[in-house]
């Protein structure tokens, strides 16, 4: 799906296209979703290692295949696999570096906390997390497990006051995992073609 060099950089270009949405809507909205984001080698540390018990949990998921996650790591073998198999490690960063920027931008810095108002701390969270696995729908299961995940970096924005800790964390275990995907799968998980669900 984004074999082609074109395609690629089409789908960098739509990750790109997060950060510049959530700045105009921020702008619209009266919320800076930059406000918290303060960048040092303490935050970007931390969100590393705050990457590390979701990409073991996907790893063990991927080996052991529990029924819990098997349908989700079908569709990681049969349409996530195959689209990045061919990327270079630079590209798998600099698409994990897009998504983790713009979508902690979009959904943490600007849409949590513009809920905190209405919804509180507790509930800003859950919302936002709820929108950031429905956004990622690529399954039932698959939209479960994106919606904690959107849950757990909500909760590092709101435990280290700092934007620059989730979108480390965001960025590293979506590195980490398309990384080791990738350059592990077996190529006969990835023979068989996609099925018609569309990857987004």
């Amino acid at each position: 799906m984004f074999e082609s060099r074109q395609s690629r950089w089409l789908f960098l270009v739509l990750e790109a296209t997060c950060v510049p949405l959530a700045l105009a809507l921020g702008w619209l909205l009266g919320v800076d979703p930059t406000a918290s984001m303060a960048w040092s080698s303490w935050a970007i540390g931390l969100g590393v290692a705050a990457a590390a018990p979701a990409w073991v949990i996907v790893v063990a998921a991927h080996r052991w295949r529990p029924s819990l996650f098997e349908s989700m790591m079908r569709l990681v073998d049969e349409l996530l696999v195959p689209a990045f198999r061919n990327w270079t490690s630079v590209e798998l960063l600099l698409v994990s570096l897009l998504a983790g920027v713009g979508e902690e931008l979009l959904f943490r810095g600007l849409l949590q906390q513009a809920l905190i108002g209405p919804l509180g701390l507790w509930g800003a969270l859950v919302a936002a997390a709820l929108v950031f696995g429905v956004v990622h729908a690529l399954s039932a299961s698959y939209a479960v497990f994106a919606t904690l995940m959107g849950a757990y970096l909500g909760w590092l924005w709101m435990a280290s006051g700092n934007l620059a800790v989730p979108i480390a964390a965001h960025a590293a275990y979506d590195f980490l995992t398309l990384a080791w995907l990738v350059r592990s799968a077996p190529l006969e998980s990835v023979s068989s073609p996609p099925s018609d669900r569309q990857l987004l």
